[in-house]
């Protein structure tokens, strides 16, 4: 049976191995702007996008904005952050403390703290205690992640629900005023006096003084 760390010193070995297509989600995204013609009550505004990964998805999604640029918000994993990601474009890294406690799902140097440090600007990283990497998947999928103890997941499980509604308040914080100019809303993924949940890190560049 492969370890944990078996698995990721194969990985990092590998990395420099790696290739992806990026050309065929620009093509699913093609189509996507074709299927939707007349199927929404609003209008969409295709040129003001936003893209949002979770964990190794994140790999694909930095290759497609270092290709055309785009707001990002994450909560990621990729081996293509050895480059800086020299745009001026908002970007909203998330972690949780349990992906790298016991059963990792996430490899340090490779994730959320890593996207920041080669992000431009504006910016925001935040890392959520107690809870890990499978817990915003539902139920099925989670159920999985837990039975098979491929990630550590919250123990209190009770919570669950609660920390959903938050990364989903999170992430509409985000793109929110990212997307729309409530410039308001950001104040809920900025400030830890209005986060429900404890916090073991939260940083902002929002005014690109660090850049």
């Amino acid at each position: 049976m492969t370890t944990h760390s078996q698995w990721k010193s194969k990985i990092l070995k590998n990395v420099g191995n790696l290739k992806q297509d990026i050309s065929k989600y620009f093509e699913q995204y093609t189509w996507l702007q074709h299927y939707m013609t007349n199927k929404t009550l609003g209008t969409v505004v295709w040129n003001t996008t936003a893209l949002m990964c979770h964990s190794s998805g994140c790999d694909a999604t930095l290759k497609m904005i270092r290709e055309k640029p785009t707001m990002f918000t994450v909560e990621p994993v990729s081996f293509d952050v050895y480059v800086k990601v020299d745009i001026r474009m908002p970007a909203f890294m998330y972690g949780t403390e349990l992906s790298t406690v016991g059963h990792q799902c996430v490899i340090p140097g490779f994730s959320y703290n890593k996207f920041y440090e080669i992000w431009g600007c504006p910016k925001t990283v935040m890392e959520v205690a107690n809870f890990g990497h499978c817990d915003i998947l539902d139920t099925v999928p989670w159920t999985g992640c837990k039975d098979i103890h491929f990630c550590t997941i919250t123990p209190n499980v009770t919570k669950l629900m609660e920390y959903k509604e938050f990364v989903q308040g999170a992430a509409s914080s985000f793109l929110v005023s990212s997307l729309q100019g409530r410039t308001d809303a950001i104040k809920y993924i900025t400030q830890k006096t209005l986060i429900p949940l404890h916090l073991l890190e939260l940083r902002s560049d929002l005014n690109c003084t660090q850049n």
